[in-house]
C-alpha cells in the first residue's frame, strides 16, 4: 500500500487515534481529560457472543476511493438494518477508539448481500450499491467491525487495537489493495475484535478492483431456522437478488449450490413466455454469477419492464423478479 493514496482530501495520513474524535468536536490542543474522555466513549467493544446473522462477506481495498464492504445475512428471514441498529465502525492505524460510524440502512432479502460504497467509486460499482457512504474510507492497516446495539461484534477484518504496518496477510490474500472474499461454507464471523486477524483463514484473496462478485454472498449454510419461502426441495439452492435492480444495464445474476447439480436458469416476461435461456447444466457447489444483457434468445433487446428470472435446479425452483428500463 502505498501511504500517499491515504486521504484524497490531503488530510494528515497517519493522526494520533484520537484526532478524529477532536476535529469532530471542533477542539484543538486538547489535554489529558479530553482523550480520557474519547477513551470511555469509543473504546473498542470486546463483548463476544454467538450470533451469526450478519457476516462481512466481502471487503474491497481498491484503487483512489474503490472502498466497498458487503454484508450477508445468514438467516432464512429478511433483515431490517435501520430497524436493528447495525453500524461498521471503522479503526484507524491500530486504534482502539473508533474514527468513524456508519448506520447501515435497508433490508437484506435471506442469504443474499448487502453492498455499502463509497460514492465516488468506480461507475462499475455504484450501480451494485445498496448504500452509499461518503465516510466509508480505510487502508489496508485499518480495522473494520460490524456491530449491533449493546456493542456486539458481529464481524470484523482486521485487529481492532494492532497497527500491522501495511497490511494483515500477505500477497493476494491482504487487506491492502485487493479484494478479500469471504469462503463458501463460512456463516458466522468473528466476534473477538482484538484478537490476531490472518486473512489466509476463511477469505480468498483477488487482485486489486476485483469487483466481479459483488453483490453475490457466499454459499454459506443456514444459521437460522429452515423455511424460506421461495424456496422448495434443496434449501442449500439459492438464488440472489439481480443487481442493478432496476436495470438499464446488463444484468448479474448469482446463485449458489450446495451440491453439484444441473442448473437451468432462464427469464421470462409477465405472461410466462420465456424469454432467454441464461444456463443450462452442471454446475458445481459454490457461488456462481450469470449475466444478462437485456436480449432475448433471438439477440433482440427486450422492452422496458417486470422479468422474472426463475431457476431450477433438482427439486428446487426459485424465482426473483427483474425490473428492465431502457434508456
Amino acid at each position: 500500500m502505498d501511504d500517499a493514496r491515504r486521504r484524497p482530501d490531503d488530510q494528515a495520513v497517519h493522526a494520533p487515534c484520537f484526532a478524529p474524535f477532536v476535529r469532530r468536536l471542533g477542539v484543538a490542543g486538547a489535554g489529558v481529560a479530553l482523550v480520557a474522555v474519547a477513551a470511555t466513549a469509543l473504546a473498542v467493544p470486546r463483548v463476544a457472543r454467538a450470533d451469526c446473522e450478519l457476516i462481512i462477506s466481502e471487503y474491497v481495498e481498491g484503487s483512489a476511493l474503490n472502498k466497498v464492504i458487503e454484508i450477508q445475512n445468514a438467516l432464512d428471514s429478511p433483515l431490517d438494518l435501520a430497524a436493528g441498529g447495525y453500524q461498521i465502525v471503522i479503526y484507524l492505524n491500530g486504534c482502539t477508539a473508533s474514527s468513524t460510524t456508519i448506520d447501515l440502512v435497508g433490508t437484506i432479502p435471506p442469504h443474499d448481500a448487502f453492498v455499502l460504497a463509497h460514492p465516488r467509486a468506480a461507475a462499475s460499482i455504484l450501480p451494485l450499491a445498496d448504500q452509499l457512504a461518503d465516510t466509508l474510507w480505510f487502508d489496508g492497516d485499518d480495522a473494520l467491525a460490524l456491530v449491533k446495539p449493546g456493542g456486539v461484534i458481529l464481524d470484523v477484518v482486521g485487529q481492532i487495537g494492532f497497527d500491522p504496518g501495511l497490511e494483515w496477510g500477505s500477497g493476494s490474500v491482504s487487506t491492502a489493495d485487493n479484494t478479500l472474499r469471504r469462503q463458501n461454507g463460512v456463516a458466522e464471523g468473528d466476534h473477538d475484535g482484538s484478537d490476531p486477524f490472518d486473512p489466509a483463514t476463511g477469505w480468498d484473496g483477488y487482485a486489486t478492483n476485483s469487483f466481479d462478485n459483488l453483490g453475490v454472498p457466499n454459499a454459506a449454510p443456514s444459521c437460522g431456522p429452515t423455511g424460506v419461502s421461495n424456496s422448495r426441495g434443496d434449501p442449500g439452492t439459492r438464488l440472489y437478488s439481480p443487481r442493478p435492480n432496476p436495470s438499464g444495464v446488463e444484468s448479474r445474476l448469482g446463485f449458489s449450490l450446495r451440491t453439484p447439480g444441473t442448473v437451468r436458469m432462464v427469464v421470462a416476461d409477465v405472461a410466462s413466455r420465456l424469454v432467454r435461456v441464461l444456463a443450462q447444466g452442471q454446475f458445481a457447489s459454490g457461488a456462481h454469477v450469470v449475466h444478462w444483457d437485456g436480449r432475448d434468445d433471438a439477440g433482440r433487446p427486450v422492452g422496458s419492464g417486470v422479468y422474472f428470472v426463475r431457476l431450477e435446479s433438482g427439486g428446487t425452483r426459485l424465482e426473483r423478479t427483474l425490473i428492465r428500463i431502457n434508456r
